[in-house]
């Protein structure tokens, strides 16, 4: 299996006010994160992995082991059904959770992020 392990630094990302909003964030969560630099962390100690998202003085950690469904409280305090898969050199995140659709169509843009 690959070694997920390191810390990363988020050098672009596209769309992702949109995608935060669409996920249901609320709009001063989204103005909290515009222009801050984020850096991602992963280690893991046995079958337990632990993920770090850091975006200045806040960190928001996540623990899990790979193919296990978890509750996971997001950084905007929602709480959501989450699964991470490994597959080659990726880390595949799923979340469920719950969602009101009043309109006609729904539209989720695509992330794009590159850590390096």
């Amino acid at each position: 299996m690959t070694d997920f392990s390191g810390r990363f630094k988020l050098t672009s990302s596209d769309n992702f006010d949109a995608l935060l909003k669409e996920l249901g964030v609320s709009d001063d969560v989204v103005n909290q994160l515009k222009g801050t630099t984020q850096e991602y962390e992963i280690t893991k100690d046995g079958d337990v992995f632990t993920q770090k998202s850091i975006t200045g003085d806040k960190v928001h950690e996540t623990k899990f082991e790979l193919g296990k469904e978890f509750n996971e409280i997001r950084q905007d305090g929602k709480t959501v059904q989450s699964q991470v898969v490994a597959d080659g050199n990726r880390l595949i995140q799923t979340q469920k959770g719950d969602r009101e659709v009043k309109f006609d169509a729904l539209k989720l843009p695509l992330l794009e992020a590159h850590w390096h």
